[in-house]
Order: C-alpha cells, then structure tokens, then sequence
C-alpha cells in the first residue's frame, strides 16, 4: 500500500478581521474629530514646554496679532443656552446708547473675534462674510480716552463674574502691548489668566511620524500554491490565491496613530500666569523686601538679547551692578538660573526619580502638590524679577517664563523696568558701540 504523504501547508493570520477593527476605529476617529473652527484672525504662538490643555467653556480671548492690533472675543463654550455673547452686547449696547435687532443679537452670537470700535458694530454684524467684516478690524480702541477694551471686558465679567482669560499673542507682537492688555485686566480684578502657546515638540514627533511611514517595509500580496509530485498526466498545478491583509493593516496603524497625535498637538497648551493685586487709586502699598543675596534681575531687550545682574541697584550706592548679557540657550540664561536654584532642582529631580522607580507611590497629582510644598518651603533659591525694555517680543517673555519652569525657579515675577535699570541698560550698549567694556557707575 503507497505511503500517504501529508500536504504541507504554511501556516498564516487572517489579517482581515484585524483590517476591519482598524478601519471602523479610523471611522470613529474621522467622525469624532472636531475640526477648528474658521478664525477671523491668525496668529503664530510662541512655544513652551508646557502640557496643559488651553481652557475651553466660559472664557474672554483675547489676540494680539503680528501688527500689535488686539480682537476681543468672548464665548460660552458649548452651551449656548445661556447666550453670553447677546447678553455682553446688551450691556455694551445700554452703556454706549446703541440699538441692535433681535436678529443681530442671534447673528452676533455665531461670530468670531472683533478688533473695531463699538461705533461701527452694527454694520460690522450685517457684512457680507468674514471677508467683508475683515475690513471693519481697524483696531480697538484701548487708550485712556477711550478704553473700549476695558468696557467689553467690564461687560463680560458683569454678565458671568466666574469668565476666565486667555490671551493669544503672536510671537512677534510688541510685548508693550501685551503688557497694556494685561493693566486693562488688572484694573478689572483679573490677576490671573492663561497664555496660549504651542507644544516646542510637537514638530518633531510629526517628523518621527513621517520617517516612519517613509521607512516602513509594508508587505508584499503573496500567491501560496499546493501539489505535490504526480505520476502519469501532468496537470496544472492549482494556485491558491491568498491577498495578504497586513499592508491594510500597516496602513490603518499608520492613520489611526496620525489622527491621535494630530488631534492632541492640534490642541493648544497654555501656561497659567497670577500677577499681583493692583493697588487701588490712591492707596499706598510698600514693595516687599527682597533679600539682595537671592535678586536676579533679568531684564529683556530688542533684537531677543537677555541682559541680567545680581544684587540690588541702589541709586545711592558709589556703584551700581554690572550689567552682563547672555542668551536664550541652554548654556545661557539656563545655566545662570540653574547654577543658583541647584539645590531645589536636585530635590525636584530626585523626587521625580523615587515616583518613576516606584520608591515613592503617590498618586499623579500629588506630585505636584508635593513639588509645589518644595517651592513653597525653599528659601535658598533665586527671586528672579523679569523686566523689559521697549521692543521686546512677545515670544521672549513667553521664553523666559518657560525657562523659570524648567529650571523649577520657586519665585520670580515679572514687573516694570525702572528708571536706574534703563540707565544701566543705556550704559551697556553705549559702551559696547565704543568697542569697550560696559559701565554702570
């Protein structure tokens, strides 16, 4: 009796089920993504290490674009019942002795940012189309004479005292301006808001992304056939054809992980900011003592340059600090502010160390709680005070609040440049166009 040999067969996955998993969650992914909503003005935010979520819901936005023109916008988030837009131009409307249609508070209610004057509203809410109402944005007025800005803000605290701020600068704006905006939110009692930024790594994990598709072997469609050896007539051999499913799969993987990281970096970061309580008009508050042993003083100026002394300036001192300048680097400012928080960020460090091998099980959030008690407690580090002189960009105060973060500084603020520190400055740059060292004496 002949031997009955068994056919060899390779064994495979039925990639089609995988197939049909990846492309129904694709399919979710396409339809839950929220596409953003068309702006009437576009700005470059600078970027930050920071990973908090911009606040959505109840909020005033306010953007500054490249040219330094500020467009106000105020918004309920989802919930529309409430009609906080319509309800912010009724009080405009009463204060300025203005009239609207009921049809133009419905209207005015779907529109986006706004730079005008209150003067031209109406007809800025019937043009024909963003690009029509674009031609309205000829700036709002926020000067002492007429602070408009400070009304719509007054306003919008007056319908929802709880609204929160956020402010979206261009990299670029004149930080003067910013700094204007944010008096007009200081005298309505808002000491605290969120800066909007950009996540620095987000460009290069989308190139990572892109060498990885790039680099990817997707698989070839195989032909597997059977049949052995046969004896008399020679038949064609059967081919069974087989389409192997794992390039689909490849490429799903590829979408689904393209969806996920565009929609969490589409996201904007913002970085929350508290100043101090403006003295009210007429009332007499002393600066609080700084021990000149911890003051770091940095002070930013035009042409993104970084100039900084330690001490106190003292105009009645025989002479005043040397000034000396340094850069955005790693190896500059970083290293200044490293060098005198070391103590601090060695604790940091080792506590982030002890919670990511395990010696230290605490919950995500009370890590930072416990960060927060080292700052609180250190009275060793540097008190940074940030200053500015005239023509100093958005994008470098944004970097140097970036760089207190990183650098896990406990306490710093950021406050105006005085007249004996503008001097210093003058200084400095006299000397260095005489080709000499700089003097501040």
């Amino acid at each position: 009796m002949a031997k009955i040999k068994m056919r060899k067969s390779v064994p495979r996955i039925d990639m089609t089920p995988m197939v049909d998993l990846f492309f129904l969650l694709l399919t979710f992914f396409m339809l839950t993504a929220q596409f953003r909503p068309q702006e009437s003005v576009t700005v470059d935010s600078p970027s930050s290490i920071s990973e908090t979520p911009a606040p959505e819901g109840y909020r005033i936005t306010l953007v500054i674009d490249a040219n330094d023109q500020v467009y106000f916008n105020v918004k309920g988030g989802m919930d529309t019942s409430e009609h906080i837009r319509a309800r912010v131009l009724q009080e405009i409307a009463d204060f300025y002795g203005l009239e609207f249609t009921q049809e133009e508070y419905d209207q005015f209610e779907g529109l986006e940012s706004f730079s005008l004057p209150v003067q031209n509203l109406r007809a800025w809410i019937n043009a024909d189309g963003m690009a029509d109402r674009e031609e309205f944005n000829e700036g709002l007025p926020m000067d002492t004479t007429d602070n408009q800005l400070n009304m719509w803000i007054r306003s919008s605290r007056t319908v929802r005292p709880d609204l929160g701020v956020v402010i979206k600068g261009d990299a670029d704006a004149d930080y003067r301006v910013v700094r204007r905006v944010i008096d007009v939110l200081q005298d309505n009692n808002v000491n605290k808001f969120d800066l909007i930024t950009n996540l620095e790594t987000a460009a290069e994990i989308a190139l990572e992304e892109e060498n990885l598709y790039k680099k990817n072997n997707m698989a070839e469609i195989a032909e597997s056939g059977g049949g052995g050896k046969s004896h008399g007539k020679r038949r064609a051999k059967k081919q069974s054809t087989h389409i192997d499913m794992t390039p689909m799969v490849d490429l799903a993987c590829l979408l689904i992980t393209f969806f996920m990281l565009t929609s969490a970096f589409s996201k904007p970061k913002s970085m929350n900011i508290v100043f101090p309580e403006k003295p009210k008009p007429g009332e007499i508050t002393e600066a609080p003592e700084i021990d000149d042993r911890r003051a770091l003083h940095v002070i930013l100026t035009a042409d993104d340059r970084v100039l900084w002394y330690a001490g106190l300036a003292d105009p009645t001192a025989a002479s005043l600090p040397t000034l000396q300048e340094t850069d955005f680097s790693a190896e500059g400012i970083r290293r200044i502010l490293l060098e005198r928080n070391k103590d601090l960020f060695a604790q940091i460090q080792e506590l982030d160390l002890n919670v990511l091998e395990g010696t230290l099980d605490v919950p995500a959030d009370s890590v930072e709680v416990l960060k927060r008690e080292l700052k609180t407690n250190d009275n060793t580090g540097p008190i940074v005070l940030i200053k500015a002189t005239d023509n100093v960009r958005y994008k470098n105060m944004v970097d140097i609040i970036d760089e207190m973060a990183i650098t896990n500084i406990a306490r710093y603020a950021i406050v105006d440049i005085n007249v004996v520190e503008l001097k210093m400055v003058q200084n400095f740059f006299a000397a260095e166009a005489r080709g000499g060292a700089s003097s501040n004496k």
